[in-house]
């Protein structure tokens, strides 16, 4: 299929049920797949009659121990984040990473009308996020060490802008004009940057939010956590789902929090235009067309 993904990561029921039988002898049982991102799987099983979640990658463990390093440093009655039961290997090309399972579903599973009901829910769990002690060194990436990989956001956000393009010279949809306006644009909002040093999520929202339809009952999925300006969070959100006035929000409860928003407007531009410049390159790396094109009319929305 011509908008298929190429870039996900491949483990059958049957294999996530033979290698979990194998690792807990026999004793597994209720093995159903969940589905997974682009770059995992993940699978529910009962051990003993408890709940567990089973994700493989092909990506290495780095990921799974960031994952365990935000339950042993974040976890909180708001930030509730699963326990991290085993990291390791499936074979020579697959980690695998075993969790406690989260009550309730990923936001992208309810209905609108209660995900909007819940947006005050999302918000208040961002903002304590962004209120956690921050461990380590550094901005942007961090790594199970909990040190970041950049001495300064700015050198960060410059360097998220240097994507590799020889792997796109063969993808005839990649449109490269639309991607140098987006740099173009992004290059003149950095300035309005601060260099805050504050835990980001960096995936917030849909795809790693649960909640039982009345709280938030887990936050999973820290890969892609970072360090640096908190608004980077909220403009995800405001990219995948502008419907549901998390700015406002946001706007709202900083404000009762003594959150000062300066540059408020220009920096959540700046991080939008970042965030869809990367699922661009992303969706063009794994030749899907149709999100691609998405993606496209989204920016163009932002005034692209």
């Amino acid at each position: 299929c011509r908008h298929m993904s190429t870039h996900k990561t491949e483990l059958t029921l049957s294999d996530a049920k033979d290698f979990l039988s194998g690792y807990f002898n026999d004793d597994v049982t209720s093995v159903s797949e969940i589905g997974g991102g682009e770059t995992s799987k993940a699978f529910f099983f009962k051990l003993k009659d408890a709940d567990y979640v089973l994700r493989v990658n092909s990506h290495g463990k780095e990921n799974y121990l960031k994952d365990k390093f935000a339950y042993q440093n974040f976890t909180s009655q708001n930030i509730p984040i699963p326990e991290v039961i085993e990291i390791g290997d499936v074979n020579e090309s697959l980690s695998f990473c075993i969790t406690k399972k989260c009550s309730g579903i990923t936001l992208d599973q309810l209905d609108e009308a209660t995900n909007k009901l819940l947006v005050p829910k999302v918000v208040a769990a961002l903002l304590e996020v962004h209120q956690l002690k921050v461990p380590g060194t550094g901005y942007g990436n961090w790594g199970s060490s909990g040190n970041g990989r950049f001495k300064s956001w700015n050198e960060f956000l410059n360097a998220s802008l240097g994507t590799d393009e020889d792997k796109l010279k063969n993808v005839l949809f990649y449109d490269k004009d639309l991607r140098d306006k987006l740099k173009f644009r992004i290059k003149e909002l950095i300035k309005y940057c601060p260099e805050e040093r504050v835990v980001i999520h960096d995936d917030f929202g849909f795809n790693n939010t649960l909640s039982d339809g009345r709280k938030i009952t887990g936050v999973i999925d820290w890969e892609e956590s970072i360090y640096g300006d908190p608004v980077r969070d909220l403009a995800r959100l405001e990219l995948w789902g502008s419907e549901y006035g998390f700015t406002a929000e946001y706007k709202k409860q900083s404000k009762r929090l003594g959150i000062k928003l300066q540059n408020f407007e220009r920096r959540l531009e700046c991080y939008k235009l970042m965030i869809a410049l990367g699922s661009l390159w992303f969706y063009a790396y794994s030749n899907q067309e149709e999100s691609y094109r998405n993606m496209v009319v989204t920016v163009e929305g932002l005034g692209i």
